[in-house]
């Protein structure tokens, strides 16, 4: 049996039901597990650690890992065979599987520039999860080589949409405020569509909106969200796939770390004449 648990950012309950992402990235773990002749099993995140302890597992994947991580504390101190969904902040050794997000986020931000936004705010977590890390960073970075301003504005509840409606609020309030915001999670992306409803600022003419996690609920937004595909399924059956040569005492270089992602452009970044 192994299990699989979404580490909860410090105070940001997670219920993961209710990302798409997880759902999916749990999805493709469980056919992975299963064509293995193993049982997969999700632990709750806010009990995860503990049960780490009491569990008798064969394996385990962390998805999202942050700093200090105490459920990989805790698998290490058992010598349980660990891979992570997204690498981790510090240096353990363990094996991971992850997105280029520094490829994927270049690529959204040339695509919002290309469409002629001139400043471009990101809407982000705080820095424990190393996909913000590297969002943080490559953003800055291509900021400073285009000399565009940089524009970052931290969810103070993180995942939900009613954080992005705050964190849309506050960037609109600027005496210069963004004419295109690249948000973290699709649930802060929502929020500030629906901000920006509320201010009458017309997505995409005023203001165009992009996220780094696809949904159904974003894909069925109005307009829908230009959003990545970073392929979850694929993420959980590759760390399935680690998982089980950890386990089997088998090399696993031969599975790809990196799962390939997609831009997926839809409505809200359709501004058809770039601006003079």
């Amino acid at each position: 049996m192994i299990a699989i648990s979404l580490t909860e950012p410090p105070g940001a309950p997670i219920a993961v039901t209710d990302f798409d992402y997880f759902r999916k990235l749990n999805d493709g773990a469980t056919s992975a597990a299963l064509a293995a002749g193993l049982a997969l099993v999700t632990l709750p995140s806010s009990r995860a650690p503990e049960m780490f302890v009491t569990t008798q597992l064969d394996g385990a994947i962390i998805v999202d890992p942050i700093p200090d991580d105490p459920s990989v504390i805790r698998l290490r101190a058992r010598g349980v065979p660990l891979v992570t969904a997204g690498r981790g902040n510090d240096d353990g050794g363990e094996t991971w599987v992850d997105n280029d997000h520094d490829a994927a986020t270049r690529a959204v931000l040339d695509h919002l520039r290309s469409r002629g936004a001139k400043r471009i705010a990101l809407l982000t977590v705080p820095p424990v999860h190393s996909y913000a890390v590297d969002m943080r960073r490559t953003y800055e970075n291509w900021c400073s080589e285009l000399r565009a301003p940089i524009i970052v504005e931290e969810a103070v509840a993180a995942t939900t949409e009613i954080a992005g409606v705050l964190a849309a609020r506050r960037l609109f309030a600027r005496a210069d405020p963004p004419d295109a915001i690249y948000a973290g999670l699709d649930g802060q992306a929502l929020g500030v569509l629906l901000a920006a409803e509320a201010a009458e600022i017309s997505v995409p003419g005023d203001l165009m909106i992009a996220c780094c996690t696809d949904s159904q609920s974003s894909a069925h937004a109005s307009p829908p969200l230009t959003a990545l595909n970073l392929h979850p399924e694929e993420l959980g059956h590759r760390a399935v796939q680690l998982l089980v040569a950890q386990i089997e005492g088998r090399p696993t270089e031969s599975v790809e770390r990196l799962v390939p992602w997609k831009l997926i452009e839809r409505d809200s970044t359709n501004r058809r004449k770039p601006r003079s």
